[in-house]
């Protein structure tokens, strides 16, 4: 039998990023399923800030995903889904606007 070389990984070996990536996925996946028996398991006391951090870290994520999008947008030349102030601004102007013509229009009419 031929003897197996130290450079080659056997399949059976996993290391703390694949942990990290069956953790995710855990969460991610159908690990919702998980949670009663987790908070059985390790008690309130440890299972709520635990799944409070992990709610902050989600929400944290998400917003600089969304961060990048904006900024890949602006760098293609792309225009952006959020309303920006200035927009707001004009359509301020515009309502003071129409609100003076219809003012105008009735002390004309009378």
């Amino acid at each position: 039998m031929p003897k197996k070389k130290k450079t080659e990984k056997s399949s059976n070996d996993l290391n703390i990023v694949w942990g990290f990536f069956f953790y995710v996925n855990l969460c991610i996946g159908n690990g919702f399923l998980n949670f009663p028996f987790t908070f059985t398991y390790s008690g309130y006391l440890a299972a709520v800030p635990t799944l409070l951090a992990i709610t902050v870290v989600s929400w944290a994520s998400s917003n600089y995903i969304l961060e990048v999008i904006a900024r890949a947008q602006v760098m293609q030349g792309l225009p952006i889904l959020a309303i920006t102030k200035k927009k707001t601004k004009k359509k301020k102007k515009r309502k003071k606007k129409k609100k003076k013509e219809k003012k105008r229009r009735a002390i004309a009419s009378v």
